[in-house]
């Protein structure tokens, strides 16, 4: 079985054409999708923005859903040169509202990450910048230099089963595709704003690489591109988009 590649639509533009034509499936019509897509493809490819220091927790574990203590504990060790335990516990207590337990959210397209959500790649987890703004606005202390020069930008790409998608995220999904082969020879340049979510932890034997992007900016800021070294590691499987 494929996997389905949404940045590779030689790979999957046939087989959904297949499907959409036994099931007479449109754009707009796409109730029962999600089960001859399972038939035809095992897994989806996606992409996770994140900045970690350390990479053996995801090649160990693999993705998991945001956990509120092992976050706490983060942020309370990053932040402890800038900021005292009394100021960081309270805006920590100020960020919970922000915090998306219980889920991993994918990007279908990996070049989305280097769009409006960079800044993941940037800062890090929403949750520690939650708690930078808190410990801004109650102290004055800037971390943004901080959570900059903490981690590596990684976009880290993953094969998911389709097993493991929610039917209705499949069917919406499906509409891009299906959008996509209305528009048949035109160049495949469309940044695609698709994600799919998990509740549950994806095995690690499910990564199948990564890249590091060079060239990232804040675009709820509109500062200056952010530039990065040059990084490459074993488990460096593409070239990186931020480049080009």
């Amino acid at each position: 079985m494929w996997i389905l590649d949404w940045t590779r639509p030689e790979t999957w533009s046939g087989p959904i054409s297949r499907i959409a034509a036994a099931h007479q499936f449109t754009w707009d019509r796409l109730i029962g999708f999600a089960a001859p897509l399972r038939a035809e493809f095992s897994a989806l490819r996606t992409a996770y923005g994140c900045k970690p220091t350390d990479f053996a927790s995801y090649l160990e574990v693999g993705l998991e859903p945001f956990q509120l203590e092992a976050g706490i504990a983060e942020a309370q060790e990053l932040f402890c040169p800038l900021a005292s335990k009394e100021d960081i516990d309270a805006a920590v207590a100020e960020a919970l509202p922000e915090a998306s337990e219980g889920r991993v959210y994918l990007a279908v397209d990996p070049r989305e990450l280097l769009g409006d959500p960079s800044q993941y790649l940037l800062y890090g987890s929403e949750f520690l910048q939650a708690v930078s703004r808190a410990l801004r606005a109650n102290t004055g202390v800037d971390c943004t230099d901080l959570l900059t020069a903490t981690g590596t930008p990684t976009i880290l790409l993953s094969d998911v089963p389709l097993g493991m998608i929610d039917d209705g995220e499949l069917e919406a999904f499906g509409v891009d595709l299906l959008q996509w082969l209305e528009l048949k020879g035109t160049p495949h340049t469309q940044v695609l704003d698709s994600t799919v979510t998990l509740s549950v932890t994806l095995p690690a034997s499910h990564i199948v690489g990564c890249f590091h992007p060079r060239r990232l900016q804040d675009r709820f800021l509109g500062s200056e591109p952010v530039h990065f070294s040059r990084r490459a590691c074993p488990w460096c499987v593409v070239e990186d988009p931020s480049s080009r």
